[in-house]
């Protein structure tokens, strides 16, 4: 696969530097990361938690660039993109403590849950943390 995408980037190289660039970053990166990304793997990734991967991913690479980044309706009332990039981002939040509290366990695991959580919503924060303890 990175083969592949080597290729693609040789290509890309000469037509649009700049996405090539951010390619080759990312390439980098997954490929930096391969030994803790295995780890992470064989922890027994459940068929929900792929599916919710799946869904975050979706909502945030597919549907959020398709929605017209523009007003819809003659009374500049309704903005579609506006409440998507919100949704995205307290998903991509969430998504984040997640995998973090995955890693994590102890005390250290409340605290950081208490921190992410508190920069999207207190209230969910709360309520997440009062149904864990129970």
């Amino acid at each position: 696969m990175a083969s592949l995408l080597i290729y693609i980037l040789g290509y890309l190289a000469q037509t649009d530097g700049g996405i090539a660039i951010i390619i080759a970053v990312l390439l980098f990166g997954f490929l930096a990361l391969k030994g803790r990304r295995d780890s992470f793997a064989s922890t027994e990734i459940t068929e929900s938690e792929m599916s919710a991967v799946l869904i975050f991913l979706v909502s945030a690479l597919v549907i959020l660039p398709l929605l017209p980044n523009h007003f819809v309706d003659p009374w500049e009332l309704i903005h579609t993109t506006r409440p998507w990039m919100l949704f995205v981002i307290i998903t991509s939040v969430d998504f984040c403590s997640y995998i973090a509290l995955r890693q994590l366990v102890g005390k250290w695991e409340t605290l950081l849950s208490g921190l992410l959580g508190g920069v999207v919503s207190t209230t969910a924060t709360n309520l997440t943390l009062a149904k864990r303890k129970k």
